[in-house]
This record gives structure tokens, sequence and C-alpha cells, in this order.
């Protein structure tokens, strides 16, 4: 105890200390040092401090003290005394930096998230009307920030002055406080009815999506997603939000039209199929043949989400999406080509065989064929949306030929990603078209270089083994791992040890004493001290799915293993033994 409070006394005698290294470290404690002082003396006197200390510490430090206040509310009594917390972080908006005033408002949240509609009204709604009085910048951007936090909880009259305030914001000269109020417009328009949103949102959004600053501009296209969702009359949402999302759809800035792409089918989702065919595909197929690859790579990511919109007319998604297929598969960009593979396998889900067949296939097998990773790699992952629509034989020599150069890859992360298909790749291709083509590729990962590869092959060796059955185990899985346990290097000998514990509990005792019970023998020989003392470490694992005559044949392997020269050895084997007869 009495070492606690010197460690407290000492983090608040460095809290005013001249080395910003000590004060820092005081900063991020002082959860600690309220702890200590209690409730009383934490908002009488401790929150007073902080509240002075806010004002001359670097960015760094300040967001470390907001963070950590975010955290006050049981160290001051809880929600009853919140608002005693309040004071230093209002100290604190007075900063120039937005990332302080961001911090605050977060902080806001956290602390008042138990709020009920008095508690808004007698704490929130009068700091609101306080920041947004003052005329500096920080002051109002954090007001603004916090207004969907408390709105939908006060009166109708505080409501209204709560629009007067915001629609100040909104004209404010200032570039961030404006690109702010457009932000929390998508917010309010959500808390908004039907009526406030015409008469009050819309001619906000009009100015934001036409603002000179495209940083304002772009924060318009999720106010359109708002409006779309909120509204329930079509003719205002054709005649007034669709022509704002298409004209972003068209703006200069790519990183607008980005966003657009992105949000399309946010935006398309809460419209009828009707709208999206007779009014929005044209912007949308525009956005596929943007100028700028990352455009296009969005939207040839988002394709299938847009398709399924229009699924019901089967017809439109072949004559005019499939078309733009075509140009994407052979994008001169890689992103755009590895953004399609992910959408193109699922496309085939929609529009049938015949079809996916003549229109679909040909591109399939032109991103199948490349020799990037990250193209063909997603399709191999999807593969079964194809398989499942028109089968894995149109597919079959291209499949092959990239698992292949995948299995091969330079980059162990992607040679993973490969195993992790294989048991989905052998339930389209069947026990024998596996055995003839992917059985000898599957053990080869066996023996690569890299641990993380061998030990995904294990997992895959285990669902193979569940889709094909022990029978298939016995006579494939089992034999490459005897003779695995076999190879000279010892790391392979000791993936073979693991691959045999993740298979016991699915072989069963008969396969383990009669196929793999001499294996473990073998092993328990190693000349390697570190596979001994690995295997030794599987056996109580292992020990719960074998019959009682290989039971007896582990203890007297331990037996033996407790005369070994190899200290460690003997440890881990008179270690294990104890625990296995306690059984």
């Amino acid at each position: 105890m009495n070492k606690e409070l010197a460690k407290v006394g000492e983090l608040i005698d460095n809290l005013v200390s001249q080395d910003p290294k000590l004060r820092f470290e005081s900063i991020s404690q002082i959860k600690l040092i309220a702890k200590t002082i209690g409730e009383k003396r934490t908002r009488k006197e401790f929150i007073p401090f902080l509240t002075g200390f806010s004002g001359d510490e670097d960015t760094k430090t300040l967001l470390v003290l907001i963070k950590e206040l975010s955290g006050f509310a049981e160290l001051v009594g809880g929600n009853d005394y919140i608002y005693s917390i309040f004071p230093p972080l209002i100290k604190l908006t007075s900063h120039e930096d937005v990332t302080i005033s961001e911090q605050v408002i977060e902080t806001f949240q956290i602390l008042c998230k138990d709020f009920s509609k008095e508690d808004f009204a007698k704490h929130i709604f009068p700091l609101f009307k306080q920041l947004s009085l003052k005329k500096w910048m920080s002051y109002n951007y954090t007001a603004c920030g916090m207004i969907p936090l408390f709105y939908a909880s006060l009166e109708k009259e505080q409501q209204e002055f709560v629009q007067k305030i915001f629609l100040r914001f909104c004209k404010n000269k200032s570039t961030l406080i404006r690109k702010k109020c457009c932000k929390i417009l998508s917010k309010l328009i959500l808390l908004f009815d039907e009526e406030l949103i015409i008469s009050f949102a819309l001619p906000l959004l009009q100015e934001f999506h036409q603002d000179s600053q495209d940083s304002i501009r772009i924060q318009s296209v999720d106010n359109c997603v708002s409006c779309v969702k909120q509204l329930k009359d079509e003719q205002i949402i054709i005649q007034e939000i669709i022509p704002i999302f298409q004209t972003l759809s068209e703006d200069k800035s790519w990183r607008i039209r980005h966003k657009v792409s992105s949000s399309f089918c946010q935006f398309c989702s809460n419209l009828s199929e009707k709208i999206i065919l007779e009014v929005l595909i044209g912007s949308y197929l525009d956005l596929l043949e943007d100028t700028e690859d990352e455009v296009r790579s969005i939207g040839s990511l988002k394709l299938f989400d847009f398709c399924e919109l229009i699924k019901t007319n089967s017809k439109i998604i072949t004559e005019k999406i499939v078309p733009k297929i075509e140009s994407l598969s052979t994008d001169s960009c890689g992103f755009v080509k590895s953004s399609l593979a992910v959408s193109i396998v699922k496309i085939s889900t929609l529009i049938g065989k015949e079809e996916s067949l003549e229109k679909l296939l040909p591109h399939q097998l032109v991103l199948l064929s490349e020799e990037s990773a990250k193209i063909s790699l997603p399709l191999i992952q999807n593969l079964h949306y194809v398989s499942e629509v028109v089968g894995i034989e149109p597919l079959m020599n291209e499949v092959l030929s990239s698992i292949n150069q995948l299995s091969n890859d330079n980059d162990w992360r992607n040679r993973v990603a490969m195993i992790k298909c294989i048991a989905s790749l052998a339930k389209q291709f069947g026990v024998e078209l596996f055995n003839e083509h992917l059985l000898d590729l599957s053990f080869s990962w066996f023996t690569d270089v890299v641990h993380s590869v061998r030990e995904e092959a294990t997992t895959m060796i285990t669902e193979l083994t569940k889709l094909f059955g022990v029978k298939w185990s016995n006579q494939f899985a089992i034999p490459k791992i005897i003779q695995l346990s076999n190879h000279q290097n010892h790391l392979f000998r000791q993936i073979s040890i693991y691959t045999i514990l993740k298979l016991a509990p699915i072989i069963g005792e008969d396969s383990i004493n009669n196929n793999v019970i001499e294996t473990i023998i073998q092993l328990s020989q190693d000349p390697v001290p570190n596979i001994r003392i690995y295997l030794v470490n599987t056996f109580i694992q292992l020990s719960k799915h074998i019959n009682q005559e290989s039971l007896n044949q582990l203890k007297t392997i331990l037996n033996k293993l407790l005369e070994d020269v190899d200290q460690d050895v003997q440890y881990f084997a008179k270690r294990t033994l104890k625990e296995i007869e306690k059984k």
C-alpha cells in the first residue's frame, strides 16, 4: 500500500515537472491518481487542476489526456457527476488542432452514452449554446460535432434553436467548419422527418454539393444516401436527390467520383429496381469507364452488388453489364482486374449456365491466366460460384495452371492463401479428379521452406479427410505422412508429428493403432532431441484418441525416454507420463 501511495505521489509531482516525458507518463496514468485520491477529491481538486494544466501541452500529450478523461465517469461518482469532467474538455477545445476537437467530441459521446433526456437538456444543451456563441473556429467546430449527440433528446423549441445555429455554421467561411457541417448533416437527416428534410436539409445539400472545396462536396455523397434512406416520396428523390448524386458522379475530382462509385449500391439499395434501370444505371456504367484507375477499381469491386439490385432483369445484366466486363478484364491496371475477379465469378449465379458459358467464361479464363496472384487468387477463392453454375470442367485447364503457378509463388502468403482453397476445390473436383490432379501438389506443401505454409498444409489435410473420409486418409494421406516422418530434414519430421496429432480425432483409434503407432515409436528414437521433446508433448492430446493397447505403447516409449541422454527429454517425458497415468 505504501508503495502504491508513493507511486501516486510521484505521478502527481511529475504532472508539474519541467521534463515533458515525465509529464506525459503521468498524464497517461491519471486514472490511477483519481482512483487513489477518491471521487470527491477528484471532482473538487484534481479536475480543476487538469483544467488549468490543459492549456500548454503538445498535441500528443493533450490527446492522451482527453482519452484518459473519457474513462473518468466512475472515478467522479457516476452519471450524476459526469458534468464535473466537462471543464478541462471545454478548455481543450480552444486548441486549433482539429484532431483535439475530434477527440473531445468522441469523449463527450462516451461520457454521455447513458444520459437521459433531462441530462442532455440540463448539461449538454447549455454547453452547446456556450460553445456556439464563441467566435473561435475550434469552439464552433466542437459544437457542430456534438449536435447529433443530443439533438433527438431536445424539445421542439430547442431543436429549432439548434437548427438556426447549424445554419450559421454552414455559412461559415472556414472550410473545416463547412466540411464538418456537411458531414454532420448526413447524421441529422436520419433524425429528421420527411418535411424537415425537404425544407431544411435539401437546400443545404444543394449548396454543399456545389461548394468550391472538394473536401466538402465529397461529404455530400453520404447526405444523398441518408436522404434516399429517409424519404418515401419517389418524385422528390427523382427530382431533387438523384440529380445531385449524378452530378457528383461526374465531378472533376476523382476522389468524389470514387466515393460515389463506392456508395452507389448503398444509394440504390433504398430505391426501386425501376428507378435504378431507368435513371441510374447509365451513371454506374460511366463510372466503370472512368479515366482514373481507382474509380474503375472500386466500381468493378461493387459490380456483383449492383447486379444483385437488378437480378430480376438478367437480360439487362447480359446486355449492359457484361459488355463492360470485356474491357475491364483486359484493363491496363492490375487493381481493376483484381477487383473484377472478386465480382465476375459471382455474376454467373445471376445469369445462368448458358449465358455464363457464352459471355462470362472467356473473361473468367482471361483473369485466371494472369500471372499476378492478386488477380488469379480471388478467382480461385470464389470459384465455387462458377462451378455451381457451369461445372468445373470448362475451367479445368486454366484452374490447374493457375493453382500450379500460385503454389510456387514467391510470396509465402499467397501460397498459404492457395492452400486454404484446396478443400473447396476438392469438393468441386471430386475425389477422383482431385487424386489425379491435386494430390501430389497438396503434399508438396509439407516440405515448404516456410513454417506457416507447412502448418496450413496440416489443416488442409484434416479438411480433406473430413471430406473424403478415413478410408481415403488411410490410403493416401497416412502413407505420405509416414514418408515425411523419414525425411532427412528434422523440421519436416516435426510437421509429420503435428499432422498426426491433428488427424487423430478424425481417423480414430483403429487407424492410429494400425497405421501410425509404429511411426510414433520410430520418431521417439529420432536423433534430434527437439523432435523427441515435440513428440512427447503431443502424447497427452494423442492419448484421448487411442485404445488401451496403443496407450500402453506410449507409456513404454515414455519410460524409455526417462533414461534419455538429453535432460530436457527426460523432464518432458516424466511430466507427460504423470499426466497420462492420472487418467
